[in-house]
């Protein structure tokens, strides 16, 4: 979980990809 928020922030303009990225991770 906290490599998503480190994720969005690192990359805020991938945002659009974390969404499906999020449901992706199994």
């Amino acid at each position: 979980m906290t490599k998503l928020i480190i994720f969005n922030i690192e990359s805020p303009k991938k945002q659009s990809l974390s969404v499906p990225w999020s449901n992706v991770q199994h």
